[in-house]
């Protein structure tokens, strides 16, 4: 019976897919990729994917290794109302599925969810001519490249979202973002719970933010202030900054981030004190073809009896693609050398080819994985600090509306991983197809 279900829902999948793309070709042109109407106050939009993914010998944090294949979609459908000037409605529906539940180990992202709520909120801009920005709602926010505040729009099915607010104060090439965030934590997947997730479940929301932002010189300048204020007695301060800029053929983004506070651990409330760092540096060859070299650090916690807390904490980011496109790793402990190649043969064609390399910053800490879960330790801290390389292959093709992913990535098992437990090599690809509108 849930065969003939599962078969049943993907026939409606595919007959809704069909429709749309049929309907929205003879409304309007596939450049503009949007529908508009009413002298455009009204903007209609979406995304659908359906993406076939294949792991192989990925561990786990008892040491042993799982396989699995997984089957997924995702819906998107979003209206945007502009009824005067300057002021947005904007509202967004998902519908996530996974068409090969269950799976033997629990996934740390939310692969499926039924039809349900993902963005409402409500924006002003240049309210009485004031350089002021204001939101308030449910809302996708992206702060630092997704490295410390992020949606994971494009990847996970569930893309996370944010109640709160903010005010943009803008002059010039200057603008100051100050913000207050709440992550929301969806349901269980259950048809009950449909647009049945807790608004601003802690008021005040536990995340205050500002952020700065600079183009008056020849490189943009960030510089900002995080407080994050949990349930379970930790505190993380976060301040930091970011550098980027391009001049003639070469590109670079800097970025540093300091967290102090507090972290519960048991009994004991432990002074936080780590860092993180990254930096990333671009050559473009030519039109066609980018090298680059990055290296992203983390700290660890190398005594973890010492009273301190020394292990960067990545907040809220989703980090997909930053450390490895096998979401093997965080930005938590972590040393990471990444030369790459970007290719674009065609204008609707890039191929992405790299190498990570990964040591621990210290081994008495967990390798975490890109989720924050414990992917392995060595409670005796004597393992060895090299965890191995990763080699990514990424193909994105582009027709119009239309997009094709291909993606096949291997991970060579070095030494840490043989010091905690199974250690043969991992392998992970995957196919998508998708249509934005």
């Amino acid at each position: 019976m849930k065969e003939r279900l599962k078969i049943v829902r993907i026939d409606w999948y595919y007959l809704f897919f069909i429709m749309l793309f049929y309907f929205s070709n003879l409304s309007f042109g596939a450049e503009r990729m949007s529908i508009t109407l009413f002298d455009d106050k009204l903007r209609i939009g979406g995304q659908f994917f359906l993406r076939q993914e294949a792991r192989n010998n990925y561990y786990t944090s008892d040491g042993g290794v799982v396989s699995d294949d997984t089957l997924s979609s995702r819906l998107r459908l979003s209206l945007e109302a502009k009824p005067t000037k300057g002021l947005i409605l904007h509202l967004t529906l998902i519908d996530a599925r996974d068409w090969d539940d269950p799976h033997p180990y629990l996934f740390p992202y939310t692969n499926d969810h039924p039809f349900d709520l993902q963005q409402c909120y409500l924006e002003l801009d240049r309210p009485g001519g004031l350089p002021l920005t204001i939101w308030g709602g449910r809302r996708e926010v992206v702060y630092l490249n997704e490295r410390l505040i992020g949606t994971s729009i494009g990847w996970t099915n569930k893309d996370i979202t944010y109640d709160g607010g903010g005010l943009k104060v803008s002059r010039g090439k200057t603008e100051v973002d100050f913000f207050t965030l709440n992550k929301v934590d969806p349901k269980l997947p259950d048809e009950n719970d449909c647009f049945n997730d807790d608004w601003f479940d802690e008021i005040p929301a536990n995340l205050y933010g500002i952020w700065l932002t600079n183009q008056n010189f020849p490189i943009k300048v960030e510089i900002f202030g995080l407080f994050d204020d949990r349930k379970d007695r930790n505190d993380i301060y976060t301040s930091g900054w970011r550098l980027s800029g391009k001049k003639g053929i070469f590109d670079f983004d800097y970025g540093f981030a300091y967290q102090w506070g507090h972290n519960q651990v048991g009994r004991q409330r432990l002074s936080r004190r780590a860092w993180a760092t990254y930096v990333e540096t671009g050559w473009t060859i030519k039109k066609e073809l980018r090298a680059a070299i990055q290296y992203n650090f983390a700290s660890g916690d190398d005594d973890p009896d010492d009273g301190k807390y020394k292990t960067f904490d990545q907040m809220y980011g989703c980090v997909h693609g930053l450390y490895g496109l096998m979401d093997f790793f965080s930005w938590q402990n972590l040393h990471d050398f990444y030369p790459y190649l970007q290719a674009t043969p065609f204008s609707n064609l890039k191929i992405t080819f790299g190498l990570h390399s990964f040591w621990l910053a210290q081994p008495e800490d967990s390798w975490y994985s890109a989720y924050k879960k414990v992917q392995r330790r060595d409670l005796t801290g004597r393992a060895s600090r090299y965890v191995g390389e990763e080699l990514d292959a990424l193909v994105v093709w582009n027709f119009k509306q239309v997009y094709l992913k291909a993606f096949a990535g291997h991970f060579f098992a070095g030494s840490y991983v043989e010091d905690t437990g199974r250690s043969p090599d991992a392998n992970y690809g995957y196919g998508e197809i998708g249509w934005e509108f």
